[in-house]
């Protein structure tokens, strides 16, 4: 199977990426996003749903290190 191709869909405001996997240099009509409607309701909350599990890795993972790095800073300090 050949590598991945990616189509650029220059006819709105903000060039639109799109994964392909035809070997064609133009999209397929199914392919083409229409900018002039707006997101759906589902869209939306997805983009939510990205911001908040990045939101939550992001306080997790400084939790994490949190636990790592306090204990070595609480004994240093009690080493001196």
């Amino acid at each position: 199977m050949p590598g991945l191709l990616l189509h650029f869909d220059l006819s709105g405001a903000a060039p639109i990426l799109r994964p392909s996997l035809n070997m064609a240099n133009t999209p397929e009509s199914s392919e083409i996003l229409d900018v002039s409607n707006p997101p759906s309701t589902a869209t939306k909350w997805s983009r939510w749903g990205k911001r908040a599990g990045t939101l939550a890795f992001l306080f997790f993972f400084v939790k994490g290190l949190a636990w790592l790095v306090v204990p070595v800073a609480l004994a240093t300090w009690w080493a001196k």
